[in-house]
Formats: structure tokens, C-alpha cells, sequence
């Protein structure tokens, strides 16, 4: 990151940027999930298992795969999404239970296995589920279109994680990796400032999410934040900016809508990702923008630390908000030892390359800068 500090926009990226490090998993929480997908990847491909037959191929899908992991809020436990694609020809029941029964003949894995309604989730102890999905190649276009079996209707429904994953990564700047065949390893861990200022705009949208909502059933899906704010991004260079912009986009969709919005998956059309509201849950979705929209514009109108403080941790949550605070003020101590803090007109703490300031001595206080 520069090393200018002379606009409240780079004040507020820089805060921003370190709540992102405060909510992603940690390295330690990554490399548990990595070892646990490794582990029930082969077990599901091994030689011997009953999947081998359909050339089964495994990847991880949803947020671990486009880097915009958080910690969840009210609960201990993460998930971590990925999907077994297997060559087959038969029913949807058969291939559920099909994949169902291998996990079943793993004795640890039968005591934490929970059938859900499209895919197989594992509870481990501790901090961590992991899912996986059934699925067969959908034999049309996408080339990357899946169909998965779906309990509750007893049939097929049309899924494409690849070619949303690539699409994401896409349009965030990044460029991401060929499809490999058999076991794709999970992605490594990103830190913070590695992320892209959309990553991180997702980031923050699932973390006032999941305060503002309160565990909630309701509570919108992540590939729905995701993808709005996705469709909204425009190359935005700052995490505030490209923040700004995702719920911009999301308040003019919701007002171009004619009743409840609709969320395709940009790569499969028949795929919805709002399939699930109904009028009172799309409605609380629309307060929810709307609430945080007028947040995120206020946050900018805010001059004095404590004040942005006392946003930040409404917003996203104490430990979060606190650390990104301590971490501004340990990335002022390092500018002003090093003799190139100054005092400016804009938040109060600049260069001092920039003209018209003046030199700040050194000291040990960590100052702040100054309808639907």
C-alpha cells in the first residue's frame, strides 16, 4: 500500500483493509480446512471407492475458491464449499445416495455426516464443516454447467460454480487457474492486502450481513452479495470506493426491479441465487442495503478517531473495528519515526512530501486524523 497518507479516502481504505484482516480466517483455521478437503477427497477418489468407476473429479467451489472468507459472527464454525463431479447417467436419487454411502462407509465421517438438500455437509468438532456437492456434467452449454440433485424436488437442478468462479476472478483482475482434473488442491490463503478491492467488498458486505441480520435464516445469501456487487464493480481502485459502488448497484437494481430481484448466475441463467425470497425476507434484504448504503456514506462524512471507531464497530463488529484502529495507529508511529508525517487540510495527517504541510514530531500518542 502507498505510503501517502493525505485524503480521507486512503484513511478509510487503509481502516477497511484491516477489518478484512481481522474477519478472514486465520492461517492456522486455512490450513485445517485444507488438510480436512484433502482428507475427504481422497476418500472419495481412492482406488477402491464405489465413486471410482465415474472418473470422479473434486474442487472446491463458493468462497474459499474466490478468496472473500470471513469469520462467521454468533456461531464458531466456517464452511468450506466443494463439489464431487462424477460421470454419470443414471438418477439424481442414485448419485446423492451414491456419494452419501462412500462418506457412510468412513467410520468418522458417518458419525458427522448430515444429508442436507442438495449436498453431503460434514460437522467436524471444532471450528469447521465442510460440504460437498453431488453433481454430473450438464451435457450443454456452459461447458462448465453442472446438474446437482436436489432432495426436495427429486430431480436435477442446474448449477455452474466453475464458470462462476472464473467470472468472479474475472472481473476482480485476477487471474486464476486452469481446470485440472481429479483432486484441485484448495486455493492458498490471501492476505489482505493481497486481495482485490472487490474480494474485499465482499468481504465486508457478508460481515455487516451476518451482524445485521443476527444469524437469521434470512439473512441474504453470499453468492447473492457476491454477484451484485460483482455486476457493480468497475475497476474501483479502493476498497471504499469499490464498496461504495457494490451497494450503489445493488439500491438501483432493487429499484429497477418490478417485484422480487432476481439474481441469475451470470454464467447459467437458469440458475437463480434468490430463489429462496420470498416478500418478507426480500424485504428485510432491501432494509439491509439500504441501512448499510447510508452507513457507508456517513462513515465518510466522520472526522476524529473515536467517532470512526464507534462506526466501524457497529458496522462490522468490536475486535474487528479495534484492531483495524491499532493497526492505523502503528502504521502512523512507523511514517512519523521515519520523519514523513506532516500535518495537512485533509484528515490532518499527510506526506511530508506533500506541499504546504508541516513536519509532525515524534510522540508516543496514536492520534486519530483528526425509499423502497
Amino acid at each position: 500500500m502507498s505510503t501517502v497518507l493525505d485524503s480521507p479516502t486512503t484513511y478509510l481504505s487503509f481502516l477497511l483493509d484491516g477489518v478484512c484482516r481481522a474477519i478472514q480466517l486465520t492461517a492456522t483455521q486455512h490450513q485445517d480446512a485444507k488438510q480436512k478437503y484433502e482428507a475427504v477427497s481422497r476418500w472419495l477418489a481412492a482406488p477402491g471407492s464405489s465413486l471410482r468407476p465415474f472418473d470422479p473429479q473434486l474442487f472446491p467451489q463458493g468462497s474459499v475458491a474466490i478468496g472473500t472468507t470471513v469469520k462467521p459472527v454468533g456461531r464458531d464454525d466456517h464452511d468450506v464449499d466443494s463439489v464431487v463431479l462424477l460421470r454419470w447417467t443414471f438418477g439424481p436419487m442414485a448419485l446423492y445416495g451414491l456419494v452419501c454411502d462412500r462418506l457412510k462407509e468412513h467410520s468418522y465421517y458417518r458419525a458427522i455426516l448430515e444429508p442436507k438438500k442438495r449436498c453431503l455437509r460434514l460437522n467436524y468438532e471444532g471450528d469447521i464443516h465442510l460440504d460437498v456437492l453431488p453433481a454430473r456434467p450438464r451435457r450443454q452449454p456452459p461447458a462448465t454447467g453442472l446438474l446437482v440433485p436436489d432432495q426436495e424436488l427429486e430431480d436435477w437442478s442446474p448449477s455452474d460454480p466453475r464458470g462462476f468462479i472464473h467470472w468472479f476472478k474475472a472481473i476482480s483482475r485476477r487471474p486464476y487457474d486452469e481446470i485440472r482434473l481429479d483432486v484441485e488442491p484448495l486455493p492458498e490463503i490471501e492476505d489482505a492486502d493481497a486481495k482485490t478491492p472487490l474480494q474485499r467488498a465482499v468481504q465486508l458486505l457478508k460481515r455487516r450481513r451476518d451482524i445485521f441480520f443476527d444469524g437469521d435464516q434470512e439473512a441474504a445469501r453470499s453468492i447473492v452479495l457476491t454477484t451484485l456487487a460483482a455486476h457493480s464493480y468497475g475497476g474501483e481502485r479502493t476498497v471504499i470506493d469499490a464498496l461504495s459502488a457494490a451497494l450503489a448497484g445493488m439500491a438501483a437494481a432493487i429499484t429497477a426491479s418490478a417485484g422480487i430481484l432476481v439474481v441469475r448466475n451470470p454464467t447459467l441463467p437458469d440458475e437463480n441465487f434468490a430463489d429462496g425470497w420470498d416478500a418478507h425476507s426480500y424485504a428485510r434484504f432491501k432494509r439491509f442495503v439500504r441501512s448499510f448504503r447510508d452507513e457507508v456514506a456517513d462513515l465518510q462524512r466522520l472526522s476524529g478517531a473515536e467517532a470512526i471507531r464507534r462506526a466501524l464497530r457497529d458496522m462490522f463488529g468490536e475486535r474487528p473495528a479495534d484492531e483495524a484502529i491499532k493497526r492505523w495507529g502503528k502504521r502512523l508511529e512507523r511514517e512519523r519515526n521515519a520523519g514523513r508525517l506532516a500535518v495537512g487540510s485533509s484528515i490532518g495527517l499527510v506526506n511530508v512530501a506533500v506541499p504546504g504541510t508541516q513536519r509532525v514530531p515524534q510522540h508516543n500518542f496514536y492520534g486519530g486524523a483528526g425509499s423502497w
